[in-house]
């Protein structure tokens, strides 16, 4: 059975290559994981690895530094008014490190490309603050959002999504939208990128390490 036509086939080189590509850069960000100090205080050892993590970020100029809802934001806002939509963005990172600036060039080029208004949120993160700090702060911009999208970027519209982490946070926040503030049709869509969304695992997982480095965070850590 062909699963994909031959052009898509013959960008297998192309799309080799810009994996191998993106993944030196991630190295490069994350550094030798194996040389953190395993006797370290958690809060030092994320300290550190935030450190690192941020050497690889790309800034845009075009972002504006807002405050929503009591929360540090990245926003970007397309060049036409009104925006088609709002787009509220979560960035990955594990819930212990990242934030929205890593996530700027391709946050400009969306907001570029579609014409919505683009709302990166800085959320907190363990382990200085635990579950469910994060999702508050993501559910906090997104009522603020409903209630003065429209007025602030000329667009009732609604969507979410972010990358890894950052999926489970668009999808754990979308849950509070519905459940909490009883507005789950005022969003359009989410774009849930390679996210966790199962944090009991099956069991076929339970157990396994995707590999045998030091833990930035200790696993009871983790598991708060």
């Amino acid at each position: 059975m062909k699963l994909w036509s031959d052009e898509i086939d013959a960008m297998r080189p192309v799309a080799r290559d810009a994996v191998a590509n993106g993944m030196e850069a991630m190295r490069a960000m994350i550094g030798n994981r194996a040389a953190i100090d395993p006797t370290l205080d958690k809060f030092v050892r994320a300290k550190q690895q935030r450190e690192m993590f941020a050497l690889g970020y790309l800034l845009a100029p075009e972002a504006v530094e807002r405050e929503i809802a009591g929360v540090r934001c990245r926003v970007f806002t397309p060049d036409q008014h009104p925006a088609r939509a709002v787009y509220l963005h979560f960035h990955g990172g594990g819930m212990i490190l990242g934030a929205p600036e890593m996530n700027d060039t391709a946050n400009l080029e969306l907001c570029r490309r579609t014409g919505m208004a683009v709302v990166s949120v800085d959320y907190r993160m363990a382990p200085e603050h635990p579950y469910p700090a994060g999702p508050d702060d993501g559910v906090a911009v997104a009522a603020w959002l409903l209630e003065h999208g429209e007025e602030e970027f000329g667009s009732a519209r609604l969507l979410t999504g972010g990358e890894s982490a950052g999926g489970y946070m668009a999808a754990a926040v979308l849950l509070r939208i519905r459940d909490e503030l009883g507005a789950a049709d005022r969003v359009d869509g989410a774009n849930l990128v390679y996210g966790v969304h199962d944090w009991g695992r099956p069991p076929r997982q339970r157990g396994l390490r995707p590999t045998g480095v030091v833990d930035i965070l200790d696993r009871p850590a983790r598991a708060g």
